[in-house]
């Protein structure tokens, strides 16, 4: 994955099957998606993980993944 996402930049490859996605609005500067993810077989391998978009006091948009 790239360091910098951006909300145009479509530059990522998801491989394996997504079990579950949801959005929420944590607040009224901040959402988080979350995303859940595993192999297609015996479901060896599997990711969880979320990107979450706040709104500082600059009011700019920050974005931090796990």
């Amino acid at each position: 994955m790239q360091q910098n996402p951006s909300a145009n930049n479509l530059d990522y490859i998801i491989a394996m099957p997504v079990n579950s996605a949801t959005v929420t609005v944590d607040s009224s500067k901040q959402a988080t998606a979350r995303f859940s993810f595993s192999t297609p077989i015996y479901n060896i391998l599997s990711w969880t993980g979320w990107v979450r978009a706040t709104i500082n006091s600059s009011n700019n948009i920050v974005i931090t993944t796990n």
